[in-house]
């Protein structure tokens, strides 16, 4: 968790979307790779007003 953790505050600043990719593949709840690519470009989509960086 603390990974995931790390990696998110990261992507966050660089607003690199392989290192979100990373964040959510490593999260315990997160089951694949496939599964993290559809959550962060849904929640990159639903967001994209607040996150410009992911533009």
């Amino acid at each position: 968790m603390k990974a995931f953790e790390e990696l998110t505050v990261d992507a966050a600043i660089t607003g690199n979307r392989q290192t979100a990719l990373l964040a959510l593949s490593v999260h315990p709840l997160v089951p694949s790779v496939e599964i993290a690519e559809k959550i962060l470009t849904d929640y990159l989509a639903a967001n994209r007003d607040y996150l410009p960086q992911y533009q």
